[in-house]
């Protein structure tokens, strides 16, 4: 055998082995796109639903309705504390003039 045949066996299994392989790399993407396909169906479906199911104006009173109560209550305390402090320093000036 001549080297021009060695040559053209080599050449004829290297490009059998590079088609096996961009086959195999072409059925992969195709698996991927069908996966993708699949995933963004999915993704715009949730979108649809999380678009549709926001919380009205009486669901968030409804929920914030304790807080405001407790930070109306921390409120009244502060007021009665700061009322009596004021009331106490008040009282103890009076009584140095006095004195």
């Amino acid at each position: 055998m001549t080297y021009q045949e060695y040559f053209n066996i080599l050449l004829g299994l290297v490009a059998f082995v590079g088609s096996w392989w961009m086959k195999a790399v072409w059925s992969s993407i195709a698996k991927h796109d069908k996966s993708d396909a699949i995933l963004l169906e999915k993704i715009n479906g949730l979108e649809l639903l999380i678009a549709n199911n926001f919380a009205t104006k009486a669901d968030l009173d409804k929920a914030s309705s304790p807080v405001v109560k407790r930070l109306d209550k921390m409120e009244s305390i502060e007021v009665l504390i700061a009322t009596h402090y004021v009331t106490k320093t008040i009282s103890l000036r009076s009584l140095k003039h006095c004195l």
